[in-house]
């Protein structure tokens, strides 16, 4: 859609084939899961590395961008207690990472400008998300009502909010054309789809449909999960 940018199916294509070899990956002893999940994390690892320092480039659409997500999450609920010691060696890890990221391609003025500006196959990405997993095991972080409301609705916002956005944002323009008020249009459009999206997911949260807002398949429309 090129009043919006592209669309949010690649997404939902690849979260579709992560949830299916995550099934299979499941069912394997727990050794061989073990395996699995290092050699996926390490090889994930090299291949981000590789593309930050080469010409070659992974498209932001490609599953390889996100299948270091199945062994992570694996090792997170299996290995919590043992990951949440190793927190500050992550953190390092993650800080040295950005360093990186930001000598070679950033808009200050010391980066070299020589890397591609890779959309996920990021090292700091995949880290950066087990700093964060990490830190709310290690520490008593208070619980947000707002934020985990957001979360349980987050496929459902996801989903929908740029069908809405282009239609506001083709409202926005016949507007537009015939007033004076362009210098509000982005804001009033980011105000709207927000709105609008909250409203409709909120609308199919009390439907049969449910489970396509929230991933929800049990409870009755309407209550909460």
């Amino acid at each position: 859609m090129p009043t919006v940018g592209d669309s949010v199916f690649y997404f939902l294509v690849n979260l579709l084939l992560l949830t299916a070899l995550a099934w299979p990956f499941a069912l394997l002893p727990e050794r061989w899961r073990t395996i699995v999940d290092l050699a996926v994390i390490v090889a994930s690892g090299v291949l981000f590395e590789v593309l930050v320092f080469s010409n070659w480039s992974l498209p932001y659409y490609s599953p390889l961008n996100f299948l270091v997500y199945i062994p992570l999450a694996d090792l997170i609920l299996r290995y919590r207690t043992g990951l949440s010691r190793w927190f500050w060696v992550t953190v390092a890890g993650f800080a040295v990472l950005a360093c990186q990221d930001m000598l070679l391609l950033s808009p200050w003025g010391f980066s070299l400008h020589s890397a591609y500006a890779e959309v996920y196959a990021r090292p700091t990405i995949a880290l950066g998300a087990l700093c964060l997993i990490s830190a709310f095991q290690r520490f008593n972080i208070p619980r947000v009502k707002a934020l985990e409301l957001a979360g349980q609705y987050s496929l459902g916002l996801f989903v929908v909010h740029k069908w809405v956005w282009y239609l506001v944002a083709l409202l926005a323009a016949h507007i537009a054309a015939s007033t004076h008020v362009e210098y509000f249009v982005p804001i009033a459009v980011a105000a709207l789809t927000i709105g609008v999206s909250c409203l409709l997911v909120a609308f199919l949260s009390r439907t049969p449909g449910r489970f396509l807002v929230t991933g929800d398949r049990s409870g009755s429309p309407g209550s909460p999960r």
